[in-house]
C-alpha cells in the first residue's frame, strides 16, 4: 500500500491510539502526570476494539491466549485474596496488576489484527528507542554544563522528581524511559538482524532507522550506569544467536551473517563513544567493568548500597519464603525485616524472589509455566519463517533480555511495562489467528 493511501485510509487513524499509547508507555513510563492520558487510551483502545469485534463478528483472541491470561488471573486473585486475609497492606494495588491488568492487555491485543499494525507496533518500538536516546544524550549535556538549562526541557520531562544524575569514573542517571531500554536495545540490536532487506511484509522499517535507533539505544546504555543493562546488551548476541537456531535453513544462514556484521558494527561504535566519554568527562572501560562486577558482590565487606540493600532482602524474602513455600505470604505482603520503600514495602528489586515469597512455589510455577508458553510458541512462530519469524527472534530477545533484568529490578510490576510480556504475545495471537481465520487476519 502506497503511503498516501494509507494516510487516507481509516483503519491506519483507528490504530493511531494504540501507536501513542505505546510510544507513551516507553518513552514515559511511571509518569505520574501522564497516568490519565494512558488510561484514557487505554479505554479508547478497549471500546476500538470491542466495535471491530461486533463489526467482524470474530473475537480477535485465541482460546489458548484466552485461557492462558484468564487462568493466571484467576489464580492471582487467589493470592491477592490469601493477601487480604493476611492483613498485606498492599493486597489491592496488586489485585490490579496481576488481575486486572492482564485482562485489558489480552483484550487490547486482540486489536492486532493485520500486519500494518504489527509494522505500526515495531515502528512505535523504534521510534520510542530513538527518542530516549536522544532524550538522554541532552538530559546528560545539559547537567554537563555543556547545554543550557531550558524550562522546555523540564516541560518535555513532565517535571519527574526521581530523575537523577551523577558524574563519577562512569555516568550515571535516571530519567524516564530508561526502564524500557533492557528490552528496546537487545530488540533493536536482533531486529538488525533478523529484518533484513528482502523481508518480505508491508510497510518493511527502514534499516537506517534501525541503525539510528541501534547507535543511540548503545549511547543511552554506556551513560545510564545501570548494571543490569550493561548485562543484558552484552548477551543480547547470544540471545539473539540461540533464536536463531529456530529459524528455517535460509533465513538462518542469512540472519546468522548479518549477526557478525551487526555486532562487529556495535563493537565499533563503542570504541569510537569511549573517545568523547573518556576525554570530555573521564569515562573509562575499567570504571564500567567495576561499576558491573561491584553489583554482583553481595559479600558483607561490598560498598555498593545496591548490593548491600539486595543481600538484605535475599535472606528476609527466602526466611519468609520457607514459612510458607506452597502457597506464600499472599499478594501485597512485606518480608519481615526488609522495607524496600515506606510508601510500597511489598515490592522489592529482587522480584522473582518477591514472587516466590509472596505466592510460593504454586504461584511462582505458574507464572514460569505462563512465560515457557510464550516461548514454546514463539519458537513454533519462528520455526514457520517469514516476517513474523523476523519480529518474534527480536522480541523473544528483548523479553529475555528484560527478564534476566527483573531478576534484579521490579521492572515488569507496573501496568504500563507490561507491555513488554503482551507484545510477544500479541504476535503469537496474530500468527495463531491467521492459521485459523486467513481472511480475516492476513490482509495488510
Amino acid at each position: 500500500m502506497k503511503i498516501k493511501d494509507s494516510l487516507t485510509d481509516w483503519k491506519t487513524w483507528a490504530a493511531f491510539p494504540a501507536y501513542v499509547l505505546v510510544f507513551l508507555m516507553l518513552v514515559f513510563p511511571m509518569v505520574f502526570a501522564l497516568r490519565y492520558v494512558k488510561v484514557f487510551l487505554f479505554a479508547l483502545l478497549l471500546a476500538t476494539v470491542v466495535v471491530t469485534m461486533l463489526k467482524t463478528g470474530r473475537a480477535g483472541l485465541h482460546p489458548s491466549v484466552a485461557i492462558w491470561t484468564v487462568s493466571l488471573s484467576a489464580l492471582s486473585f487467589l493470592f491477592v485474596l490469601e493477601g487480604f486475609v493476611a492483613g498485606a497492606p498492599g493486597a489491592g494495588q496488586t489485585a490490579v496488576i496481576y488481575v486486572v491488568w492482564p485482562l485489558i492487555y489480552a483484550f487490547v491485543l486482540a486489536g492486532a489484527r493485520s500486519k500494518r499494525i504489527v509494522f505500526g507496533l515495531i515502528g512505535t518500538l523504534v521510534l520510542s528507542s530513538i527518542c530516549i536516546g536522544i532524550y538522554s544524550m541532552v538530559f546528560m549535556l545539559i547537567q554537563t554544563g555543556v547545554m543550557p538549562e531550558s524550562k522546555y526541557f523540564d516541560l518535555i520531562s513532565f517535571d519527574w522528581q526521581a530523575q537523577a544524575f551523577g558524574l563519577h569514573d562512569y555516568i550515571a542517571m535516571q530519567f524516564p524511559g530508561l526502564n524500557s531500554l533492557p528490552f528496546l536495545v537487545p530488540f533493536v540490536l536482533s531486529a538488525l538482524v533478523t529484518l533484513l532487506p528482502n523481508t518480505p511484509g508491508p510497510l518493511t522499517l527502514r534499516r537506517r532507522w534501525l541503525w539510528a535507533a541501534a547507535f543511540l539505544g548503545l549511547t543511552s546504555v554506556v551513560i545510564s550506569g545501570r548494571r543490569a543493562l550493561y548485562l543484558v546488551t552484552l548477551i543480547s548476541p547470544f540471545l539473539t544467536l540461540v533464536f536463531l537456531s529456530f529459524q528455517p535453513m535460509v533465513e538462518r544462514h542469512l540472519s546468522r551473517k548479518a549477526l557478525v556484521r551487526v555486532t562487529a558494527c556495535g563493537v565499533l561504535a563503542l570504541v569510537i563513544l569511549f573517545v568523547p566519554l573518556n576525554a570530555t568527562y573521564g569515562i573509562t572501560l575499567s570504571g564500567l567493568a567495576d561499576r558491573l562486577s561491584v553489583g554482583f558482590n553481595f559479600s558483607p565487606t561490598s560498598e555498593d548500597t545496591g548490593a548491600t540493600d539486595r543481600r538484605v532482602q535475599f535472606h528476609a524474602l527466602i526466611a519468609g519464603w520457607v514459612g510458607n513455600p506452597l502457597l506464600g505470604a499472599g499478594h501485597g505482603s512485606p518480608a519481615f525485616g526488609s522495607i524496600r520503600s515506606e510508601e510500597s514495602p511489598w515490592n522489592y528489586e529482587l522480584y522473582y524472589l518477591a514472587l516466590l515469597y509472596q505466592t510460593g512455589l504454586v504461584g511462582f510455577t505458574a507464572y514460569a509455566a505462563g512465560i515457557f508458553w510464550i516461548y514454546w510458541m514463539g519458537v513454533r512462530v519462528i520455526r514457520a519463517g517469514g516476517y513474523l519469524s523476523a519480529l518474534m527472534v527480536a522480541c523473544l530477545v528483548g523479553l529475555s533480555s528484560i527478564l534476566i533484568a527483573s531478576a534484579t529490578n521490579p521492572y515488569l510490576a507496573r501496568y504500563d511495562a507490561m507491555w513488554a510480556i503482551f507484545l510477544p504475545l500479541a504476535l503469537i495471537n496474530f500468527w495463531l489467528m491467521r492459521s485459523s481465520s486467513p481472511q480475516q487476519f492476513a490482509s495488510v
